[in-house]
């Protein structure tokens, strides 16, 4: 990376020249458009590698703001707000809150999306309030957005711009819902002989609704519960004494434990098993490009065991629960629901939590249909939330309404219309946003640039 003030320097005469024409005959948005092409180019030049360190660009938009009449309203570790107040003559023009994220593993196409967010931070000649709220999102995890307060993420309009290969416009995420499969526990004395504990352990902040191959990460309590299924299928005898995992907020599972008390006979014929397992996850991984910690080692003994009708019920659960990919468009290749188990207990009552996501309620409906009954063919009571969408834009409201007629509304591919956003987290802060999704890639920035300069400026017509 090289140093940002220099650069900056001459980039402040330029971009100052630029703001001195902004009145008169002078059409804004080529003015716009000249401006996103400086910003582009000295933020590529400027972040150039691969990754790049969230300090660092929060100091290059002080640096930019600063020299470009626009406010920093707030500073923080992990997000920075930025601010152009209405004009004198905007009236009661609406505000509009813009937000990205700088994905710090993958800068080059965060940086492409910063600098189009910041040209239309300059706003048309007459606007509203304008706000843009640049994120940090690192290792998995979208750190910015879940830190960031509330206030700053209120507007009547909010556009979450992000990186695509195609543009599109997404009006809302898709449903969502939890359910629970519980029954009461019962426990026995161990009937075998040696004790183990199966751990797998891995990154904690893992989207478990994405398909990317490069994202997409197994779930521990679906491999330590398939191990087990495997083993029971084939005849081998073991007893559960405990089964529990680990998350944090929204994202899959980090961690799994089992603790199995097995015949001695059939020690080497399960620990096999496990090296197997061992294989294909130690594969997985590699293409993920990340590291793990999977282990079977041997335990003292427990005081106590799950009953067999408990250990029978819970892996013959394992088995049948249809999770990742539930349903899928078989000519579009469209995945149409999908879930992951997002807990299982066992100390207290026996309990699995799924959440599940869908594009619309109708497959939401088939699938809660599909796990009350499997719930109940493994004697497990079942209950469900209420679906409702991750977030949404306003209906009695335009700005959905006016991007609909200007960029392709699309079903979206999995990658984008399932997995976990932003927007997410802005709904829980601040639930009613009247928000939209703005996909682009470096080469539809002009567009996306003249589409939401136009839609701020309130001489336009709506």
């Amino acid at each position: 990376m090289k140093r940002v003030l220099p650069l900056l320097m001459i980039f402040v005469f330029g971009f100052c020249m630029l703001l001195q024409g902004c009145t008169g005959d002078l059409n804004r948005t080529a003015e716009l458009r000249e401006s996103l092409k400086a910003i582009d180019k000295d933020l590529n030049e400027t972040f150039s590698e691969e990754t790049c360190d969230f300090t660092l660009v929060t100091e290059y938009l002080q640096s930019w703001a600063e020299s470009s009449g626009i406010e920093v309203k707030k500073t923080d570790d992990n997000y920075i707000v930025l601010e152009n107040p209405a004009t004198e003559d905007a009236g009661n023009a609406e505000s509009t809150v813009m937000q990205c994220s700088v994905n710090t593993t993958d800068c080059k196409n965060s940086i492409d999306i910063l600098a189009t967010g910041l040209a239309c931070l300059l706003g048309p000649t007459s606007h509203g309030k304008l706000r843009l709220v640049v994120t940090e999102y690192t290792a998995g995890q979208r750190i910015g957005a879940e830190s960031i307060p509330s206030e700053y993420v209120k507007g009547d309009n909010f556009i979450n711009l992000q990186y695509s290969k195609s543009a599109s416009v997404y009006t809302s995420g898709p449903e969502q819902t939890s359910c629970l499969m519980k029954t009461s526990t019962s426990w026995t004395k161990p009937s075998y002989d040696s004790a183990y504990k199966i751990t797998l352990r891995m990154d904690k902040y893992t989207d478990p609704f994405s398909f990317d191959k490069t994202n997409n990460y197994p779930n521990p309590v679906n491999v330590i519960g398939g191990l087990l299924a495997n083993a029971k299928s084939s005849g081998k005898l073991f007893e559960i004494a405990s089964f529990t995992s680990k998350s944090v907020n929204s994202y899959g599972p980090y961690f799994a434990s089992a603790t199995i008390v097995i015949n001695d006979s059939h020690i080497e014929s399960i620990t096999n098993r496990f090296d197997s397992s061992y294989e294909n996850i130690e594969n997985k991984f590699e293409d993920l490009d990340s590291d793990f910690v999977y282990t079977m080692t041997p335990v003292d003994m427990p005081e106590k065991v799950l009953s067999e009708k408990n250990t029978n019920n819970l892996v013959s659960l394992m088995y049948t629960l249809n999770t990742g990919i539930c349903y899928q468009d078989e000519e579009t290749g469209l995945v149409l629901a999908s879930s992951y188990i997002k807990s299982v207990e066992t100390e207290k009552n026996l309990t699995l939590m799924l959440t599940m996501r869908a594009r619309d309620k109708e497959n939401m409906n088939n699938l809660c249909n599909e796990y009350e009954i499997t719930s109940g063919l493994c004697d497990m009571n079942f209950s469900c939330s209420s679906p409702k969408k991750t977030w949404a834009s306003s209906a009695d409201k335009d700005l959905a309404s006016w991007f609909s007629l200007r960029v392709p509304v699309i079903e979206g591919d999995s990658a984008v219309t399932m997995k976990q956003y932003d927007n997410d987290f802005f709904e829980k802060k601040a639930p009613g946003l009247n928000m939209i999704s703005y996909t682009f890639s470096s080469l539809n920035q002009n567009d996306v640039l003249s589409n939401i300069v136009n839609f701020i400026d309130p001489e336009v017509e709506r």
